[in-house]
């Protein structure tokens, strides 16, 4: 159903749609039979006449052709992903006529929503996270095409593909120094005098020690030749 190249287009999944009577038109129907049930009752055929728009877009309702079937695409930004990462799974759907389609997401086991979903039309982005590494599956799409007059409404559901999500790396929270490191081995300063770059301190000049290594400030100050020391 999801091809695995993220440059492919994905092909659809034709789906069968379970048609009823919408909410609006439940309130039309509820309106109609009122109007109606007040006309007998109060013996008024004006209360009848307010009930008859309602009855007859009921009626225009239903002699209007609805299409049995939709076509419906599911492609994820990503299979493989690590723990925390966002992907997206962009919708789309075909076969439609001149309904309106109405998207929504249930989530699979760990997969928690990231994001407002974005629609365009026929067309939808969500974007989530694994909150845990394991195969996951993403969910279930719920499709829902409204007809124009939102007399009846279509519902189809479909499952979306697993991915892979991996652990993510490990955060080193303290600095790790060793008592002791060989020399010339990582950036770690070493608790020992040396040839390096971290300075260690200041101490009195003797004979053998290089005169650019001299801290001329702490010379003058002392009265005597200082050097500046590093750590190995």
């Amino acid at each position: 159903m999801i091809p695995n190249g993220p440059g492919v287009p994905a092909p659809g999944t034709e789906l069968e749609l379970h048609w009823r009577s919408s909410r609006h038109a439940r309130r039309l129907l509820t309106l109609g039979l009122a109007g109606l049930f007040a006309a007998v009752l109060a013996r008024r055929p004006e209360f009848a006449g307010l009930a008859a728009p309602a009855l007859l877009l009921l009626v225009a309702g239903r002699v209007q052709r609805r299409p049995p079937r939709i076509t419906v695409s599911a492609r994820p930004s990503t299979r493989r992903v690590f723990e925390g990462e966002r992907l997206a799974v962009d919708v789309s759907a075909e076969g439609a006529g001149e309904g309106a389609v109405r998207w929504r997401l249930h989530p699979g086991l760990e997969i928690a929503p990231a994001g407002a979903m974005a629609a365009d039309g026929r067309r939808a982005r969500f974007v989530v996270t694994p909150e845990r590494w394991g195969r996951r599956q993403l969910g279930t799409l719920e499709v829902t095409l409204r007809d124009p007059w939102r007399l009846a409404e279509g519902h189809a559901s479909m499952p979306l593909p697993s991915l892979d999500c991996y652990p993510a790396p490990a955060e080193q929270r303290t600095r790790v120094v060793l008592r002791r490191l060989p020399n010339r081995l990582g950036e770690h300063p070493a608790r020992a005098s040396g040839e390096g770059i971290e300075f260690s301190g200041v101490r009195e000049y003797v004979p053998g020690d290089r005169q650019r290594s001299i801290n001329w400030p702490a010379s003058t100050r002392r009265g005597r030749l200082q050097v500046n020391t590093f750590a190995a």
